[in-house]
């Protein structure tokens, strides 16, 4: 996850993963190359076929699972955070005011050890869950609890111009 603060306030926050699912559709490729190869060329025995086209489809499924881009822009003069996500075919965009968010959280998945892996979420008013990316990062070197960290102190920022009638 990225996290940068514009000059005029904005922060913006993304995550892309799309460098590894490239990798994995040319790992599916290089397997369904070789399959056909050996189906018209090698004819190296069933046993080889079947294990490069269960690879094959362990890869492109891996590729689809992982292939996840959000930005979410938080804007602390209108008091707005634009955002949109994309995680396999689910798109999903919206806007959510400052007001919506009681508060922010890294969480941790069940069972976490070792290099802990973490995801910022948003906490709503009504109950429920805008999370920055949908899958658990590795974050051994904190960037994204620095990232929850940023848009908290971004968010409460906010909230005090507001209080004090500048916003």
């Amino acid at each position: 996850m990225d996290a940068r603060e514009e000059a005029d306030g904005t922060l913006i926050l993304t995550c892309d993963s799309s460098l590894w699912t490239k990798w994995l559709i040319g790992a599916t490729l290089v397997l369904l190359g070789t399959a056909a190869y050996d189906y018209f060329f090698g004819r190296q025995g069933e046993d080889r076929m079947i294990g490069l086209l269960a690879g094959a489809a362990t890869c492109a499924i891996s590729a689809l699972v992982m292939l996840e881009q959000s930005t979410f822009r938080v804007d602390p003069r209108s008091r707005l955070i634009e955002w949109e996500q994309r995680w396999g075919f689910r798109q999903r965009a919206g806007v959510t005011p400052f007001a919506d968010i009681k508060h922010v959280s890294a969480e941790r998945p069940i069972g976490d050890t070792g290099v802990p892996s973490r995801r910022v979420c948003l906490h709503l008013a009504d109950g429920s869950l805008l999370p920055i990316t949908v899958g658990y990062r590795p974050d051994g070197d904190e960037k994204i609890s620095d990232a929850a960290a940023l848009l908290r102190r971004v968010l409460e920022q906010s909230d005090r111009a507001n209080q004090f009638g500048r916003g």
